[in-house]
């Protein structure tokens, strides 16, 4: 997962998507109170990876 973050931080079209994708599954995961972490981790990679 985060080879594929890295990945998707690199290119311009594809950080929004996988941000929202991210942010989709951390709010769906909170809602079905099942654990959120690895889409936090995700989300503070990408956003410490494109700053």
């Amino acid at each position: 997962e985060q080879g594929f973050i890295c990945r998707a931080a690199s290119n311009p079209l594809a950080r929004p998507v996988k941000e929202a994708d991210l942010r989709d599954n951390l709010r769906q995961a909170r809602q079905a109170g099942v654990a959120s972490t690895k889409y936090e981790t995700g989300l503070r990679l990408l956003d410490g990876l494109t700053g």
